[in-house]
């Protein structure tokens, strides 16, 4: 995994690279830290960067939600959207037990 630069990351917050022949190859993630729904808006962003990085999959991460639009843009496309409730799944499966403030 790479974690890439925030001043230089082209709205890329780490590349993972999984060897697996099947599942694997090259994917970016995109975190947000929002306590209001993430739109399609950013939904797309994340897209057009794995189009433009070649990569097999974008993962985008949120703390708060997305919408419906969102989810109904992402569908049949290699994106996989993570909200807050789903992360915090997520970590607890791994043995992490975290959760999440409100922003101040």
């Amino acid at each position: 995994m790479k974690i890439t630069r925030a001043s230089r990351d082209r709205g890329v917050d780490a590349v993972v690279f999984n060897s697996d022949p099947l599942h694997g190859g090259k994917f970016v993630v995109q975190a947000k830290r929002y306590s209001n729904t993430v739109d399609v808006a950013a939904v797309r962003e994340l897209y057009g960067t794995v189009l433009n990085e070649g990569a097999n999959r974008g993962i985008l991460v949120t703390t708060s939600h997305f919408g419906r639009d969102a989810h109904e843009w992402a569908a049949n496309k290699p994106l996989t959207l993570i909200d807050g409730p789903n992360l915090l799944a997520l970590l607890g499966k791994h043995g992490y037990n975290f959760r999440i403030a409100p922003q101040s």
